[in-house]
């Protein structure tokens, strides 16, 4: 009985061990599995030279298999210009992620590349208190679900020739007036609707009016 008792009492100790042990290895991997994930992203993608900055930081980006550009926004302290690219190592961006779902309060100017045609961003540059200049490259085509409030501190929005489709919430709220620089002509921007208008009535529009070319030269 006595034999018995002690045996019981190994087993359940052992197995008591064993527990601890399959907890103790679930965590590890739960902390060094996304790491491995991220350091197989950061080998297959590269740091990629995603911003031309003021500071020359070069924050790290990668671009997932949706081509959705994703940043780490805690590495953006003190950026002044996001330069979006086109691609990264190899890799087309088409969406943007979460590039603006944080209040980076320092940036002043951002240009989207020309291969994201239609931006669907929700709210997007409400807490950028310094942005002073939104470029849309040619390329854009469709603003519908781009809503992006005119902040106090904005000065210019740059619109390319290339667009056909305008939103309600694009420039709809927002206390700044920024001038609007559209690259089209006049009859263009009229052809493209009552939110144009709209725009027209409430800031000042400029047709035939590119960004500067330095902007987009990534040399300034």
């Amino acid at each position: 009985m006595v034999y018995i008792m002690k045996t019981k009492a190994i087993f359940r100790s052992l197995f008591a061990i064993l527990f601890l042990l399959l907890i103790v290895a679930t965590v590890i991997l739960m902390l060094v599995v996304p790491g491995r994930e991220d350091a197989r992203k950061r080998e297959e993608l590269g740091d990629p030279l995603a911003f031309v900055t003021s500071t020359a930081r070069t924050p790290w980006a990668y671009v997932d298999e949706e081509g959705t550009l994703v940043v780490y926004p805690e590495d953006c302290a003190g950026l002044e210009v996001l330069r979006l690219p086109e691609s990264v190592n190899g890799v087309t961006v088409t969406h943007v992620g979460n590039a603006f779902s944080t209040d980076l309060t320092f940036v002043k100017r951002v240009i989207f590349p020309s291969t994201v045609a239609s931006p669907k961003v929700e709210y997007t540059l409400m807490g950028w208190t310094s942005l002073k200049e939104l470029v849309l490259r040619e390329g854009c085509t469709d603003l519908k679900q781009a809503n992006v409030r005119a902040s106090q501190s904005m000065e210019s929005v740059y619109l390319p020739r290339s667009l056909e489709k305008i939103g309600w919430c694009f420039l709809s709220e927002g206390d700044g007036s920024p001038t609007v620089y559209y690259a089209g002509t006049e009859e263009e921007w009229q052809a493209l609707g009552a939110d144009a208008r709209r725009i027209s009535e409430r800031y000042t529009v400029v047709c035939q009016t590119e960004p500067p070319t330095a902007w987009l030269e990534n040399t300034k």
